[in-house]
């Protein structure tokens, strides 16, 4: 018996949960961490005396801030000044999973409805970081 058979035999409950749980480790926590540890090492660098460097670290983090900002606006037109400090703060992404997975736990949301709508965020939202900010640090770095 293969591991996703595993999965499908145990009780939706079950499911649900370690959706939520992948899901908050996937999401929410590795996402949170980088972006954390990316604006640190350009603080960090900028108070130890080299400002270039700094900034250039820090300039991939703005410009997905920008691009996550865009995205926001499409998506909440009128919401957009309650959510603008999650996006300044580089938890917006994480904000939506959350909320997505909220919506699972509370049984508003089915779980097929909830993975259609965690590969439409990995796809949008979820990818402008990887593209947008880790791959010039890459170079960078």
């Amino acid at each position: 018996m293969s591991l996703a058979e595993k999965i499908q035999a145990l009780p939706q409950w079950s499911q649900n949960l370690l959706a939520v749980l992948l899901g908050s480790i996937l999401s929410v926590f590795f996402p949170t961490l980088d972006s954390v540890k990316d604006i640190s090492l350009g603080v960090g660098l900028i108070r130890n005396g080299h400002l270039h460097w700094g900034l250039l670290i820090l300039f991939p983090v703005l410009l997905s801030t920008v691009f996550v900002l865009i995205n926001c606006v499409k998506e909440h037109k009128l919401k957009v000044l309650f959510l603008f400090p999650l996006v300044l703060c580089q938890v917006y992404p994480q904000s939506v999973a959350v909320f997505n997975m909220c919506m699972l736990l509370s049984g508003r949301t089915e779980l097929e409805q909830y993975k259609r709508d965690i590969t439409s965020f990995e796809g949008g939202l979820g990818s402008i970081e990887p593209y947008v900010e880790a791959v010039p640090q890459t170079f960078i770095l």
